[in-house]
């Protein structure tokens, strides 16, 4: 998820920039990763779909903290 955050950030850089093609790079490379992520979970519907929110609320989201924490919590 912390390389989701960062490609988007460099997508918003170069947007900001006025770089066109960074920009393409940059969400080229958030759907490589997010795709990564995702064949990583496999079938498992509701790793899957943590992951996508993860990813749309972004790694510091409190929601996603507390969830983490939550779930480490109840795996350890």
């Amino acid at each position: 998820a912390d390389h989701l955050e960062e490609r988007l950030a460099e997508a918003q850089r170069a947007a900001r920039d006025g770089n066109g093609a960074a920009v393409t790079a940059a969400l080229e490379a958030y759907r490589t990763t997010a795709s990564a992520a995702l064949a990583n979970a496999g079938d498992d519907l509701a790793r899957r779909s943590l992951l996508m929110a993860f990813a749309a609320l972004g790694e510091g989201h409190e929601l996603t903290l507390a969830t983490r924490r939550r779930m480490a919590t109840l795996l350890h």
